[in-house]
């Protein structure tokens, strides 16, 4: 099995979870970011309202996705939370991959 190296992991993840993402993001959401490895995937979205099934359910859309283009990844897990927290206070994963327009004060 071909070995990836750390660096083209990470542009592939990325590219892979942007890809996954389009048409995906209901207003609703504040922040979503990722972390991963050579076996595991992980995405935590931060919603402006109370958590539902469905957004449960758009993160396990944005997952299936990516494990598709990663079959070596076997471990995924999806996190949603609420919060009205500043940005600045929420704890991202790894790498923030959507941040919603006018979320950062200057």
């Amino acid at each position: 099995m071909e070995t990836i190296k750390d660096n083209e992991l990470k542009v592939r993840v990325l590219l892979s979870t942007y890809r996954a993402m389009l048409g995906m993001i209901s207003p609703n959401v504040r922040l979503i970011s990722i972390d991963w490895g050579i076996d595991h995937y992980a995405i935590k979205a931060y919603f402006d309202r109370p958590v539902n099934d469905d957004d449960f359910e758009l993160l396990k859309a944005i997952t299936t996705e990516v494990a598709a283009d990663f079959p070596q990844m076997n471990n995924f897990k999806e996190y949603a939370e609420y919060s009205l927290e500043p940005i600045e206070k929420i704890k991202a994963l790894k790498e923030m991959v959507f941040l919603r327009y006018g979320e950062l004060k200057f």
